[in-house]
């Protein structure tokens, strides 16, 4: 967890959506969705392409599925459909086969 932490506060994607899944599941110990949620909207404010070569970068368009579904479900938050469907939007031009699934739902 701590390397995951140290990632995360220098910027790294993919560290901050895993540690976000971390604090989201039972399997980083208590679930805390303010946590997961902080570590996911770090992830979600970077771009979701690399500028020079149009490559997706870790952990965006997973974040933004991740926090449509925070925002669909209420988990942790006051529910927020619009949100939501901005996040699976966000998710799915990303490229991310969940955000385009639960676009569908949203």
């Amino acid at each position: 967890m701590e390397l995951y932490s140290n990632a995360a506060e220098m910027g790294n994607t993919e560290a901050q959506y895993n540690l976000g899944c971390l604090y989201a599941s039972v399997n980083g110990g208590p679930v805390d969705f303010a946590k997961a949620r902080h570590y996911w909207e770090m992830a979600a404010s970077q771009p979701l392409f690399y500028s020079y070569f149009g490559i997706p970068r870790l952990g965006v368009a997973l974040a933004h599925n991740a926090l449509g579904n925070v925002y669909r479900n209420g988990l942790g938050v006051v529910p927020d459909f619009d949100k939501a469907f901005q996040h699976y939007k966000t998710s799915a031009e990303g490229g991310e086969p969940s955000g385009m699934s639960n676009l569908g739902l949203a």
